[in-house]
């Protein structure tokens, strides 16, 4: 019985050092993309940029409507998705009868 406890922990120790290795590795990659981004972004960032419309066929000058777009984007999923959520919570913690349905709903939830 005592080999077979040590033979489980080894085997779960092996891995969690593949897994460890796995999660560094694709840390790593994204810490070398970021940085590549960065350090080439830095050259070109500026107020100028930030602030300007697009020139050229948008081959030229700044990201201002990007950045109003993503802006009004962001907002709007808030606007949306709020009132959703608050009102779905509200719905299923008072007034749904309790069954499979609502008890898997709940471990999605938790999972989310």
């Amino acid at each position: 019985m005592d080999t077979v406890i040590r033979k489980k922990y080894f085997i779960q120790k092996v891995w969690f050092l593949v897994f460890g290795v796995s999660i560094g590795i694709v840390c790593l990659m994204l810490g070398v993309i970021i940085a590549f981004v960065a350090l080439r972004g830095v050259q070109v960032l500026s107020w100028e940029f930030l602030t300007s419309m697009p020139r050229r066929g948008m081959t030229e000058g700044g990201i201002l409507p990007a950045i109003v777009g993503t802006f009004y984007l962001v907002v709007g999923a808030i606007v949306v998705s709020m009132p959703l959520g608050i009102l779905s919570a509200v719905y299923l913690h008072e007034y749904a009868r309790q069954s499979f349905f609502l008890r898997a709903l709940r471990v999605s939830i938790q999972c989310l």
